[in-house]
């Protein structure tokens, strides 16, 4: 995985981010066992930019990740 950093922070984000927006659906209309396996794949393989937005299914996207 390549990340970047944010700035001068020492902050690293890896270039692919993992979306919860609800055109895919999975964080939105997924059962939890299929969301927490596809947020453990993408930490497994470095992602840690994960985007979320409270349009994201009026906010369910952001809660099912939390």
């Amino acid at each position: 995985m390549q990340y970047r950093e944010i700035g001068n922070t020492g902050i690293r984000v890896s270039e692919i981010a993992f979306g919860g927006g609800g055109n895919a659906g999975l964080m939105v209309s997924g059962t939890a066992e299929q969301q927490l396996v596809a947020i453990e794949r993408a930490l497994e393989l470095g992602i840690n930019y994960f985007d979320q937005a409270p349009d994201y299914g009026n906010g369910t996207s952001e809660l099912n990740l939390g």
